[in-house]
């Protein structure tokens, strides 16, 4: 604007319009209260999934020792899946309980919380020794 050999108040007024044109509006859907209940979420998918893969290096190493006893492979198959299920019931039960104890806002009931989180739990641990399954 200096360049163009403008007065010196026609640049102010210019920037002065510009600057109303841009407004926001929020309208919040899902209201979240708290830094904690933001975090929440991420962290518990955060260690749900890393604890799965290191309990799936541990179960892959068990079953290596455990075929080169003499297990049969179906056998070892349907007992690391009676495994997988109970330890995701067990794991995010404690996850659950643990969030609703410190205070974390849940907008349905504890029983849809720990169902929901039992089964991402579960599909992380099929999907980390899916990985370890197939490519050793």
């Amino acid at each position: 604007m200096a360049q163009a050999k403008l007065p010196d108040e026609q640049p102010a007024a210019a920037a002065k319009s510009l600057s109303e044109r841009v407004t926001s509006e929020f309208a919040n859907m899902n209201a979240v209260r708290g830094m904690n209940n933001q975090m929440a979420p991420m962290m518990l998918l955060l260690a749900s999934y890393v604890g799965t893969m290191i309990m799936s290096m541990n179960m892959t190493q068990s079953s290596m020792a455990l075929v080169a006893a003499g297990i049969g492979r179906w056998r070892l198959f349907a007992a690391r899946n009676l495994i997988n299920a109970a330890a995701a019931v067990f794991v995010s039960l404690i996850g659950s309980s643990l969030l609703i104890m410190l205070g974390g806002q849940a907008e349905h009931s504890f029983l849809m919380l720990w169902g929901f989180q039992s089964l991402f739990v579960l599909s992380f641990i099929l999907l980390s020794q899916l990985c370890l399954l197939l490519f050793g």
